[in-house]
């Protein structure tokens, strides 16, 4: 995550958490109650536009006499008859022909080819599904619920930098069979949990305001071709806009926004609460706020006051609404970066505070920590780890940094030795009543915002060899093995929109990969993946019996 405010501390990855033992505290936590893919490089697949102009057949004239077709007439000796009955048979198969390849150009139907770079399914044509890529894109997308109609279309302002890539029908075309359609409930809202026996969560920027990313570098807007959101540099206070975000969603099975909060009345805080959870399509998604420590908190014990404040503030406006995120009806909120507030010797004194402030508001709060990060400490009965007893849970927001910042592609190994330490840290949580939420994430490249700093670029491919996704594939493979059923069987992605650290699973226009520049790259292939990373996610967590169908396999 990237502080999108020139004026405020940029949050750099950590190295290593330091664990220092603070003294135990006096009041801990409120007891509860309560298949494998072609090769995408360099292709964007084939699919139609539904433009393409078809071969129509010469028509057959057949004329029939009344005589001729009277019973008596059908005689075996009338060599004649049966050549007019072989002309209209002739005639009738063409036209059916004619008519089979026009609904094949027309429909978006596409090879298993195709399917390794963005995807098309259900009723969307190319112009609907993947605009063109530039900060202008129109979208007019068909949604993949049952009941639904068309939706409205969303236009951008901005002036396209590059020629759209020319998209060719294939005619050796697969259908493909649209997305599960068991999304909404009788009364006709949307269940966004329908297809999955998983919650998937997200972490969700909403500050993409009238200045997308508030006018911030991002990597993908700096490589050639560039590559844009598939819904163009978009103002998500447009209600048009996280309408096509919430069938994004319904599409991959996520079911939880972890939003990212800077404050009462700031752009993520009014976006979330008055645009998102008061959305039309908002069924039964479910939301919970990302506390920004370093921003809310980061004067150390000065800011505490901030803690009390933004607590009542959130009880007021967030914790009793029907669609925020609660476990055995404790409301949850998500605490970034929590081990650096341990650091500055902060921690237990912001955490009491928000914990008495929301008792006395009626609410017993449930604490996620943003506090997994490399090696698991080593507890004891002896020894308990005392910052396990501050949090409900914890999880690791910073999948790259704690992996090592793995340089080009991390490897089958690397990822393997990481969730092996991640189910070290669930085992140690587990000792001290706490939970654990495991997480995944595509990759990570913040060269576009922070190329000062020299981060290494992650690869979205586990291997030079391997295929678009790959990574994130791989990762979803271990991730749920570590999910906790008390937790919802909760797992966390990094991220739905982060653009900064191109961690995003959100769509990107389809188009020409790119390489350059280096300095941007480092020499790694970016790929205009269109819908790929909604679809990865939405068959690797659909129900064992339910109606996902999106099942890629990849070699590793």
């Amino acid at each position: 995550m990237v502080k999108s405010y020139p004026n405020e501390l940029d949050p750099t990855r950590e190295e290593e958490c330091v664990h220092e033992v603070a003294s135990p505290m006096s009041i801990g936590r409120f007891s509860s109650n309560g298949n494998t893919l072609p090769s995408s490089r360099g292709s964007c697949g084939s699919i139609s536009s539904g433009n393409d102009s078809i071969l129509e057949p010469t028509p057959i004239n057949v004329n029939l006499d009344d005589d001729q077709q009277s019973d008596n007439e059908w005689d075996e000796s009338s060599g004649c008859t049966w050549t007019k009955i072989i002309l209209t048979a002739t005639a009738f198969s063409l036209l059916f022909g004619a008519g089979l390849l026009g609904g094949l150009l027309t429909s978006g139907t596409f090879s298993r080819d195709a399917v390794a770079s963005p995807s098309n399914y259900g009723n969307q044509t190319v112009n609907e599904a993947f605009p063109t890529a530039s900060p202008s894109a129109t979208l007019s997308m068909i949604d993949n619920d049952s009941t639904t109609a068309p939706s409205a279309i969303v236009s951008r302002t901005g002036a396209p930098t590059e020629t759209p890539t020319e998209l060719t029908p294939d005619l050796t075309a697969i259908p493909i069979p649209p997305p599960p359609t068991s999304s909404v409930f009788p009364d006709g809202t949307y269940n966004y949990r329908a297809n999955s026996e998983y919650l998937v969560g997200v972490y969700y920027y909403p500050w993409h305001g009238e200045n997308f990313h508030n006018d911030g570098g991002y990597m993908r807007k700096e490589i050639v071709p560039r590559h844009y959101p598939s819904l163009g540099e978009y103002d998500d206070r447009d209600p048009q806009v996280i309408a096509e975000h919430m069938k994004m969603f319904r599409r991959a099975n996520i079911g939880l926004l972890v939003t990212s909060w800077w404050g009462p009345d700031r752009l993520e805080d009014t976006t979330t609460k008055d645009v998102i959870m008061n959305h039309q399509d908002v069924g039964n998604l479910n939301v919970a706020l990302f506390y920004e420590t370093t921003n809310r908190l980061r004067n150390g014990i000065k800011d505490i006051l901030n803690a009390k404040t933004d607590i009542e503030y959130m009880s007021q406006h967030y914790f009793d609404h029907p669609n925020y995120y609660k476990i055995n009806g404790r409301p949850v909120l998500f605490i970034y970066l929590a081990r650096t507030l341990e650091n500055r010797g902060t921690l237990e004194e912001a955490l009491l505070t928000m914990r008495s402030e929301a008792a006395k508001k009626g609410h017993n709060i449930f604490l996620v920590g943003d506090y997994v990060f490399g090696d698991s400490p080593r507890a004891t009965e002896e020894e308990p780890y005392i910052p396990f007893w501050y949090f409900d849970a914890v999880t690791n927001y910073d999948v790259y940094g704690s992996s090592g910042r793995p340089e080009g592609y991390a490897g089958r190994e690397s990822v393997s030795m990481y969730y092996e330490k991640q189910a070290q840290w669930k085992a140690e949580t587990a000792k001290e009543d706490c939970r654990y939420i495991p997480a995944v994430s595509p990759g990570y490249n913040d060269r576009g915002v922070r190329l000062e700093s020299d981060h290494p670029a992650m690869s979205r491919r586990l291997t030079k060899d391997g295929e678009e996704g790959s990574l994130f594939h791989y990762q979803l493979k271990y991730a749920k093995e570590l999910v906790d059923p008390q937790m919802d069987k909760l797992i966390m992605v990094n991220s739905f929109n982060e653009w900064h650290e191109d961690t995003q699973i959100e769509p990107v226009a389809v188009g020409d990969s790119a390489v350059w520049p280096p300095r941007m790259t480092q020499d790694l292939e970016y790929v205009g993946y269109g819908n790929l990373y909604l679809d990865i996610l939405g068959a690797s967590t659909k129900s064992e019996d339910g109606q996902g169908i999106f099942d890629y396999l990849f070699e590793y």
